[in-house]
């Protein structure tokens, strides 16, 4: 297969990836890195690609949402101003490729079970929404700090690993959590990629290849929240693509 190829390949892959995820309100952040390591990319550049399209995606969510009044902003504020300095020292700080990827391929693994095993229908109850003890300002900033620095090492937007832990503090209904994770991973993946790029010395792949899976990931999030899929459940696509994700966290942990 030649580069051409295979870069129109990775492009197609993003589109539908981008679709799919945005059409039942995920982001995708996972899938782009696990087709990244799949078709060979180095681990300089997983974080440059994953980071810009993540960006691109949760800013389509962000506005559908925030046009509903589903995001509260001053809610998820201190997970934000615990995130951005962190993902900032993540993405700037050197990290050899196998603290990269042990970091990445453990990330990768949460993730999967994340995607396969956890649904959010057994730990959310609206009728507990006030008062959880975790959700105070101090916890969230301590929790958002954490998911920053993986996020700005690894590539992952953090919404992956944010939500669960809003459903488990009652901080409010899915849409709401959607919102805030979509505001996370946003803020997260534009500190995260300024501070890689601080850090990289000479970036070895084509500027327009990247524009390319930002259209790409930009056209599928806009057809995807626009679209309503009767032919496949949010069940399906969190367990394909979860396989998807567990897969490349296995394929980075073995070399």
């Amino acid at each position: 297969m030649n580069l051409s190829n295979e870069f129109l390949i990775i492009s197609l892959l993003f589109f539908f990836v981008s679709f799919l995820y945005s059409s039942v309100g995920f982001g995708g952040g996972s899938s782009y890195i696990s087709i990244l390591i799949i078709f060979g990319f180095s681990y300089e550049l997983i974080p440059l690609i994953s980071l810009p399209c993540n960006i691109v995606v949760v800013s389509i969510v962000l506005l559908f949402h925030r046009k509903n009044g589903y995001l509260d902003i001053s809610k998820t504020l201190p997970f934000v101003l615990g995130s951005i300095p962190l993902a900032f020292f993540g993405g700037v700080i050197p990290v050899s490729k196998t603290t990269f990827s042990l970091v990445l391929g453990i990330s990768l693994l949460i993730a999967s079970i994340r995607l396969i095993i956890i649904k959010e229908s057994q730990i959310y109850n609206n009728d507990e929404k006030d008062g959880h003890i975790f959700n105070n300002n101090i916890f969230k900033f301590v929790v958002g700090s954490l998911i920053g620095f993986i996020s700005g090492v690894s590539g992952i937007g953090g919404g992956i690993f944010l939500s669960p832990i809003l459903y488990l503090i009652k901080f409010g209904n899915p849409r709401e959590i959607i919102s805030a994770s979509s505001l996370f991973i946003f803020v997260n993946s534009f500190s995260g990629i300024i501070g890689q790029l601080v850090k990289t010395k000479e970036v070895t792949i084509s500027p327009l290849f990247i524009l390319i899976l930002i259209f790409s990931v930009m056209l599928g999030g806009i057809l995807g929240s626009l679209t309503s899929l009767n032919f496949l459940s949010k069940k399906t696509i969190k367990i394909t693509t979860g396989l998807l994700v567990l897969y490349a966290g296995i394929k980075i942990l073995l070399g």
